[in-house]
């Protein structure tokens, strides 16, 4: 985790993150909302400083966990250094389940690197059309790879 972000802004962080996730913008049935379907708006910004401060290789998968709330997909890695398109993810892509880390109280068999393999965690910044992913290794013990965005870039 970057030192220079204090567990103080971390809970504010993720307190806007979630906030910000759950207000409609253009790209989840609402009108546009420019704090959270602008390039540089708030929930952009928002997730940005959490994956600056959760993305490092070896942070465990669980702090993204907890501070951004369960994943809006779970996607295999199936060769690629990153993700693209969620529709090319097929029928491997898990949506609405949460087999990835185990947050508080779980047990270490149900953590779920799908099989022995890395994973993607999908948060969505505006639907599957752009979001960030954080990779996991397939450890057991489910540290980060690292993260990035993916944006279909019209």
């Amino acid at each position: 985790m970057a030192s220079e972000t204090s567990a103080q802004d971390l809970a504010i962080l993720s307190t806007e993150f979630k906030a910000l996730r759950d207000r409609k913008g253009h790209f989840n049935g609402g009108e546009h909302d420019a704090d959270v379907d602008g390039y540089g708006g708030k929930k952009h910004k928002t997730m940005e400083a959490l994956a600056k401060a959760f993305g490092n290789k070896g942070t465990p998968a669980t702090k993204v966990l907890e501070a951004m709330g369960p994943p809006d997909e779970i996607v295999p890695k199936v060769g690629a250094s990153n993700v693209g398109p969620l529709e090319a993810a097929g029928p491997g892509a898990i949506t609405g389940g949460m087999p990835g880390p185990v947050i508080a109280g779980g047990s270490p068999g149900a953590l779920g690197a799908v099989e022995g393999k890395p994973y993607f965690l999908i948060y969505y910044w505006r639907g599957r059309h752009d979001y960030l992913w954080f990779e996991v290794d397939a450890s057991g013990d489910e540290k980060i790879n690292g993260y990035g965005w993916y944006a279909a870039g019209e």
